[in-house]
């Protein structure tokens, strides 16, 4: 009965990562966003097949903002950027390229630990 994520498709399936909320604003680097050992202030995100986390996109709209807007060559006003709706569209998609970073260094950081043949067997 408890053993849901067995089921193929389960909707209620998810992976809980740590993301650190003591990184370095103005130059965030995706390695050290993930916490693996909980040494770290943390916050944990549970990631589901097939949805976009609402809380990490969150995560990355707070902590994105001095990266991005150093960047940029026009003066914005930072204020104006909420943590819970899009208001610049290229700030949200900069926030879903490091969503879709992240993704692929836990893809790549999890399948070295073990292969597909292991997996298999």
């Amino acid at each position: 009965m408890h053993y849901g994520f067995c089921f193929l498709g389960n909707r209620y399936d998810s992976f809980a990562i740590k993301m650190r909320m003591d990184i370095d604003l103005k130059d965030p680097f995706v390695p050290f966003m993930v916490d693996f050992r909980n040494e770290h202030f943390t916050q944990e995100v549970r990631l589901k097949n097939d949805q976009i986390n609402e809380l990490l996109l969150s995560y990355f709209r707070s902590v994105l903002k001095a990266s991005f807007f150093m960047k940029q060559k026009t003066q914005v006003d930072t204020k104006r950027i909420l943590l819970t709706l899009p208001v610049n569209l290229y700030y949200e998609r900069y926030c879903l390229q490091y969503y879709e970073q992240i993704l692929d260094f836990l893809k790549a950081n999890l399948e070295k630990h073990i292969t597909l043949e292991q997996d298999l067997e």
